[in-house]
């Protein structure tokens, strides 16, 4: 059975200009925290588990965060994670800010790919009041 766990913060997204991508640091250390709380309290081998996002910022921000103690935990952009399943699977949407901008998340197919990808467990991180400016997302 899939089960479905949304977890919101209101966390600034960070943009770089040079790489024209998004990260949120805040949305990083919650992801670590249900990494751990997953890996302790469920008996769960970190090769069941996948993050996707689909800003290549928070790619990099979350293997800085989380591969020194998981080396083997797949964290990857949502076009390398395509044709990958897990048993879990979390989203980070790095999306955070006061008018309502979504950028990729408004592609509802790459929304769909994403949540997809997962068997038994989808955890979103997200801001609710950012992404349910898009029509899609907030049906």
């Amino acid at each position: 059975m899939l089960t479905i766990q949304y977890r919101m913060n209101e966390l600034k997204e960070i943009y770089f200009y040079d790489e024209n991508s998004r990260g949120n640091e805040g949305e990083v250390e919650l992801v670590n925290i249900h990494i751990n709380e997953l890996i302790e309290n469920y008996s769960l081998s970190i090769d069941q588990i996948g993050i996707i996002t689909l800003y290549y910022l928070q790619v990099q921000l979350l293997r800085e965060k989380i591969l020194n103690k998981y080396t083997n935990l797949e964290i990857k952009s949502l076009d390398r994670f395509q044709g990958t399943e897990k048993e879990i699977i979390i989203i980070s949407m790095v999306r955070s800010n006061l008018y309502g901008e979504v950028g990729f998340l408004s592609d509802s197919r790459r929304i769909n790919v994403a949540i997809r990808r997962a068997r038994r467990h989808l955890c979103i991180f997200s801001n609710a009041q950012t992404v349910t400016h898009d029509p899609f997302i907030k049906r």
